[in-house]
């Protein structure tokens, strides 16, 4: 029998676990040490923290209080236009704990607003204490007049005919333009009824536009091959510019022959009926001129310079062949032509900016200041006015009796009404929202009646009054001082009148909210400031 030998496991010694209470104790009082030392650290910032939000909640509320306030200001008759000194409305004004300033910019000159300014840029800035906030908007008086059918100034471009967009034309906005930010959509318009009147290739370019046309237009009016969002819209009546006049000036100058013509400041009282210029050089016509004449070609390099309020009337043609008719600074241009019109590789515009920017649009120029109209006599086949190659044309083209074409890379930025226009290959028209006048045939476009939304809000608050009622709330009027109502410089009511005698506001304001924020770094200093002062 084999025996067998039991082996037992090495003895483990038994581990002393004195003092692991004392441990974990220790741990427990630094761990609530350091939230301790923690919290009351936070402590020291509560305070600064605190007041910081307090006063920039205060500071935002002061803006938004200021920014009404200018807003109330603009819904009244006064003269606030003219009643600001440099275009700043209010200055150190105080409202609640805070003060603010009011500065008032016409968006379509950038210059204080003057009688007539219907588009404000509004940037109003509220101090309390040590903080600012900022605020602006871009405030549209609405023009609540009676409308003039055969103002167009509303209209990119009007057409009599027709209007047929080719190859990757395209009509919008000119990007430079001082209004342009706004996104205002744009409006073609057009006295035609007859189905295809308005023809846009399926590559054809008309950003955020709205077709406007009469009532008895043809359902097939527009055949859209590729707008996406396009609108139409019929008009209340019939909306056209007027007719041209029938007849030109008298012709200017004398019978000199055009080979003895020289263009200096003494020769233009005896300038020949037809005139060409084709010699390269800089050509200053007197200023403030009013020259007719049978033809004038302007050719090889030439500029012709405007100073003043010029008129130029051209009874046959005008050619503009690479070359220029540059206006200086406050001059005004008004081009009448009664034939045929060509501008080819041509620049009509202000001086110095014929050159597009990186974004192939041209320099904004008030393109009120050059007037491109026709009168006399137009036989039904006369050739239609041309604008073509790399042409560059800033002004208002409008000539309801003439077909115009504007074709290669030609820009027209202002405006466009003519009988018919056709836009091909990569031509453009650029509007420029400050030329509407506000009183123009968009109006009888604009949509009547009360919204759906401002149905339920004028429900909600006929109720919110009827709860008000049966509460008691209100049912007395607030207390005055028993002071006759005395009004402030721009028609508000004082505060003592307020409740008995409201200021009168039936000024409709369009109102765009462009920034509402505050100054960061002054928030930051501020809040290093009052952590670095002295505990009391």
């Amino acid at each position: 029998m084999i025996g067998v030998t039991r082996i037992s496991p090495p003895h483990q010694p038994v581990r002393d676990r004195r003092g692991v209470a004392l441990l974990l104790v220790l741990i427990s009082m630094a761990t609530a040490t350091t939230l301790t030392l923690g919290w009351l650290a936070s402590q020291d910032n509560a305070a600064p923290v605190s007041r910081n939000i307090t006063l920039a909640a205060q500071s935002r509320a002061v803006a938004s209080s200021g920014l009404e306030l200018a807003v109330a200001i603009m819904q009244t008759d006064s003269d606030w236009r003219t009643m600001h000194s440099g275009g700043r409305l209010l200055d150190d004004h105080e409202i609640g704990r805070g003060r603010i300033d009011v500065l008032l910019t016409d968006v379509a000159t950038n210059l204080p607003p003057v009688a007539g300014s219907d588009t404000i840029h509004i940037q109003v800035t509220a101090r309390v204490e040590d903080f600012t906030q900022y605020i602006e908007a871009i405030a549209s008086v609405v023009n609540t007049g009676s409308s003039n059918n055969q103002d167009v100034s509303g209209f990119a471009v009007w057409v009599g005919d027709g209007l047929e967009l080719k190859g990757h034309s395209s009509i919008g906005r000119w990007a430079d333009a001082p209004m342009s930010s706004l996104g205002r959509r744009l409006f073609i318009g057009t006295d035609s009824e007859r189905p295809s009147s308005i023809d846009i290739a399926s590559n054809a370019t008309l950003a955020d536009a709205t077709i406007v046309h009469s009532e008895g237009a043809s359902l097939a009016l527009v055949r859209n091959d590729g707008i996406p969002g396009l609108r139409i819209r019929s008009a209340s009546s019939v909306f056209a510019p007027a007719a041209s006049p029938a007849s030109l000036p008298m012709f200017t100058g004398g019978d000199t022959d055009n080979g003895n013509f020289r263009p200096s400041g003494t020769d233009w009282s005896s300038h020949p009926e037809s005139i060409s210029l084709g010699s390269g050089a800089t050509i200053q016509i007197p200023s403030g001129a009013n020259l007719s004449m049978e033809s004038l070609e302007v050719q090889s390099r030439t500029t012709l310079v405007i100073s003043g309020d010029t008129t130029l009337s051209i009874h046959g043609s005008l050619l503009v062949e690479n070359a220029s008719i540059v206006l200086n600074p406050g001059a005004s241009l008004n081009l009448v032509c009664g034939g045929e019109l060509k501008l080819r590789n041509a620049y009509i515009g202000d001086a110095g900016g014929e050159d597009l920017g990186e974004d192939g649009t041209p320099s904004w120029f008030d393109a009120s200041n050059v007037q491109i109209t026709t009168a006399g006599y137009i036989p039904e086949d006369s050739r239609p006015w041309l604008i073509s190659g790399d042409s560059l044309v800033k002004g208002i083209i409008e000539a309801p009796e003439h077909r115009m074409v504007i074709r290669d890379d030609s820009i027209v930025a202002g405006r466009v009404a003519v009988d018919h226009l056709r836009l091909r290959h990569h031509a453009s028209v650029l509007y420029d929202h400050a030329l509407d006048s506000g009183q123009g045939a968009t109006k009888l476009a604009s949509s009547s009646g009360t919204s759906g939304l401002d149905r339920i809000k004028n429900r909600l608050r006929g109720q919110f009054r009827r709860w008000r009622e049966r509460m008691g709330f209100m049912a007395e009027d607030p207390p005055t001082s028993g002071s006759d109502a005395i009004a402030s410089r721009f028609g508000l009511a004082a505060d003592d009148a307020w409740w008995n005698s409201p200021s009168v506001r039936d000024v409709p304001i369009d109102l765009q909210l462009l920034v509402h924020g505050g100054d960061t770094d002054s928030w930051e200093a501020s809040a290093a400031l009052s952590s670095a002062e002295p505990k009391q």
